[in-house]
């Protein structure tokens, strides 16, 4: 069977779209292969998922992702309703994210916060669900909104990644909130694939000498 996850879809028209709103960004999506980032389609796994790996590198989320799974089988909330904050902290979650994830637990099981609703809730008021959580900042539900409902217009100020692919893209040094936002207009309404594509030009392997020349 094949278990392999699908992928974000990125469409001739989003691509056909940036490249006629930028032309760097153009050049880019010639020179860069086909991109396939995979999604995650449960809600709760991904934002476990995404509160583990708050400030860590991919290795170490994986890791702990890993011992949870070991511990608790799947990450879904069926599995992981009663653990306590101990028994995380055992599977190598800190403290704080521990806590995190505890509360994001309790608010589901209270019924105050309902995932299966998000499939058809705007944007803004998931990131403000979300964020109203302890712990749970906009990246976490950013990247929900990404990786798992897969909004097609979504771009990530706080995200690290982002910032520092369109510092590569533009030759800038520093990203401010305002050019970053001005980027987000002319990418929108397909922001998400632009996304896409400057984690992929952040990357160590990207051919940034024929982008930002």
């Amino acid at each position: 069977m094949n278990h392999e996850r699908p992928y974000f879809p990125i469409s001739d028209d989003a691509l056909a779209y940036l490249s006629g709103r930028c032309v760097r960004l153009r050049r880019a999506i010639e020179i860069i292969p086909p991109i396939r980032n995979p999604i995650e389609p449960d809600p709760f796994a991904a934002v476990v998922s995404t509160i583990v790996g708050q400030q860590i590198s991919g290795k170490a989320q994986d890791g702990i992702l890993a011992r949870i799974s070991a511990q608790f089988g799947k990450i879904a909330i069926e599995n992981l309703s009663d653990a306590s904050v101990e028994d995380l902290r055992g599977a190598g979650v800190s403290e704080r994210k521990a806590n995190t994830i505890r509360t994001f637990i309790s608010e589901i099981q209270n019924g105050k916060l309902n995932l299966a609703e998000f499939e058809t809730t705007p944007d803004q008021e998931i990131i403000d669900r979300l964020t109203a959580l302890k712990g749970i900042g906009l990246w976490t539900a950013e990247m929900l909104l990404i990786f798992t409902l897969q909004r097609p217009n979504v771009i990530s100020f706080g995200d690290l990644g982002i910032r520092r692919g369109l510092s590569r893209l533009y030759g800038k040094e520093k990203i401010d909130r305002s050019f970053f936002e001005d980027r987000a207009a002319l990418y929108s309404p397909v922001a998400t694939v632009a996304s896409l594509y400057l984690w992929k030009i952040a990357g160590p392997d990207c051919p940034t000498e024929f982008i930002c020349s």
